[in-house]
């Protein structure tokens, strides 16, 4: 009995240890260049800040998130995902292409989010 219950086990934690981390792909924007997708669970406030009762919190102004682009005018780009960092207030952005064409020849700058952009579309979802 006791081989049985080491077996079960090992068993369960084998295929629990085998289970990555799903990704939650939602589309955000759709033009003529291409669809483009972020991933729900992949969401992230990197900054914290203190609260009025003096708790640390997550400061929900500066957001991560992964983008990838799918069935663009090129066909599946396999390396253009990355992620895209929102400051929500400010409507700016920076990181991969999922926020603004210019990020491509300018990846450390930061860029104005336009309205009816990607990038505007992108901050609607992610952004409390």
């Amino acid at each position: 009995m006791k081989n049985f219950i080491f077996c079960f086990l090992l068993a369960v934690m084998i295929f629990t240890a085998s289970q990555g981390q799903c990704e939650n792909w939602k589309e955000f924007f759709k033009d003529g260049d291409g669809t483009w997708q972020y991933d729900k669970d992949s969401i992230h406030y990197p900054k914290t800040k203190k609260n009025f009762l003096g708790l640390t919190v997550r400061d929900k102004n500066i957001v991560n998130v992964w983008t990838q682009p799918i069935n663009g005018k090129e066909g599946p780009c396999f390396f253009c995902k990355g992620v895209v960092t929102i400051k929500c207030a400010e409507r700016t952005c920076s990181g991969a292409d999922g926020c603004s064409w210019e990020v491509k020849f300018f990846p450390n700058n930061w860029f104005s989010i336009e309205p009816g952009s990607r990038g505007e579309s992108l901050l609607k979802k992610v952004c409390p």
